[in-house]
């Protein structure tokens, strides 16, 4: 239980980081609407399912929800593929995110090692399956990896560059947290 408020309340904080920085924020509305009327879905189906009403018992609702989170984890370790069309085409995997597919080798390998200990067939072959996506992430990321560095040199000699400084007069400055002026020592200001 404890593990679990961990994640979701650090999926709050990713999720408001991400919110603040974000460019598009039509898409990411409807994408958080999205999301939050599929949890509602779910929060319902299960209410209802331990009520009795959808006539299974706590086990079934049980194996219902996992069903649909096997096919949820499935998705989200194939992600990263949704850009492989992108690398094929240019010959680079810049658009490939390998840190998250690193990680989702390590994520999966723990998974795989805890389902031969629980003796848990269902989590074990999903995660060989995320093991394999993982793999298949990382080799198209060697075979396509970008270079490390694209280093462009312009000739700056014949160039003409202009700084235009205007007056400030009656504008008060922008207070800054990190910027502190001091006070000159040679002009003495009024109070």
């Amino acid at each position: 239980m404890a593990t679990q408020l961990f994640g979701m309340i650090a999926a709050i904080v990713f999720t408001v980081v991400y919110y603040r920085w974000a460019v598009d924020r039509p898409a990411l509305n409807r994408l958080l609407v999205g999301g939050l009327v599929l949890c509602a879905f779910v929060t319902l189906y299960i209410v209802l399912g331990v009520a009795g009403v959808t006539n299974q018992n706590d086990d079934q609702v049980g194996t219902t929800l996992g069903y649909g989170a096997l096919v949820t984890n499935l998705w989200m370790y194939a992600s990263p593929l949704g850009t492989i069309r992108q690398v094929i085409k240019t010959k680079s995997a810049a658009s490939l995110p390998i840190n998250i597919s690193i990680m989702l080798l390590f994520n999966t390998i723990l998974w795989v090692t805890l389902s031969i200990v629980d003796n848990d067939g269902i989590i074990m072959s999903l995660n060989i399956t995320g093991i394999l996506l993982a793999v298949t992430q990382i080799t198209v990321y060697m075979r396509y990896r970008p270079n490390k560095s694209i280093i462009v040199h312009e000739d700056v000699s014949n160039k003409q560059i202009s700084v235009i400084i205007s007056p400030t007069n009656g504008v008060a400055p922008v207070k800054s947290p990190a910027y502190h002026p001091l006070a000159s020592p040679i002009e003495k200001t009024i109070d």
